[in-house]
């Protein structure tokens, strides 16, 4: 879901993974808690498998951290797009309709080098 999303640049379908994945993340939080509290820190077992899961939890995190700015990134960029878009848009029908306009009220004479035609 994330993959195709990324690849054809779809925000919208980054929204249930980044939810899924943060639920995750604090789930694997709080079973870290409860797994540290619950067993015994003497032994090296214990120790090493907290040490790990501190380490995967803080790689989780920087992962969800990292394709949330994609997603922001993408919004903004798709925002820019959307402006853009409008922007041309408006022009073009601004320039279609001043254009006979002008082109008709032009003052010409027979020996006249400019061209009252409108330019396409």
């Amino acid at each position: 879901m994330l993959i195709a999303a990324l690849r054809k640049e779809y925000e919208k379908k980054m929204v249930p993974w980044l939810y899924s994945f943060a639920a995750f993340t604090v789930f694997r939080l709080f079973a870290f808690i409860f797994y540290s509290v619950v067993n015994d820190m003497i032994f090296a077992y214990n120790v090493t498998m907290c040490i790990l899961w501190i380490i995967f939890i803080c790689f989780s995190i920087y992962g969800w951290l990292i394709v949330y700015s994609l997603y922001v990134e993408l919004c903004d960029l798709t925002r820019l797009e959307d402006l853009a878009h409008l922007r041309i848009g408006t022009m073009q029908s601004l320039n279609a309709s001043t254009t006979h306009s002008i082109a008709g009220s032009r003052p010409t004479t027979p020996h006249s080098a400019v061209s009252v035609l409108p330019a396409n």
